[in-house]
């Protein structure tokens, strides 16, 4: 919308490539398109934190898992790149692959007290 076009984000949050694994792409093409996504961002918004959450599901997914321990390479390549590793959550599926509200709720707090743990208390107020 070019009503957003020229606002400039505080944060990014991303969970990208997890439908690609699901689609049977390799790890490696996989993480060919991440790196294009983490360059495109960092090229139109120099200097936002960003924040990449790995798969929810790597604890049940080998393919998942190693996706994550790919993307914590990336940490290396790109500034202001965090990476939030879920593999350790334990949450709740409507389907199989999506949370249902008791695993988003889940998500939610976890996530926020990760992010909140990369850029500080003090990074709303």
């Amino acid at each position: 919308s070019s009503s957003i076009a020229n606002i400039t984000p505080d944060l990014i949050v991303i969970n990208h490539g997890v439908n690609d694994i699901g689609q049977n792409h390799s790890i490696s093409d996989t993480i060919t398109a991440i790196k294009a996504t983490l360059t495109r961002l960092q090229e139109k918004y120099p200097g936002v934190k960003i924040i990449y959450v790995a798969p929810f599901w790597e604890r049940h997914n080998q393919l998942a898992a190693e996706l994550g321990r790919e993307i914590d390479k990336l940490v290396d390549e790109f500034d202001e790149l965090y990476v939030v590793r879920t593999g350790d959550m334990e949450i709740s599926y409507s389907d199989g692959g999506h949370p249902d509200t008791a695993g988003a709720k889940k998500i939610g707090a976890f996530l926020s007290e990760a992010i909140l743990g990369i850029v500080g208390e003090d990074f709303s107020a």
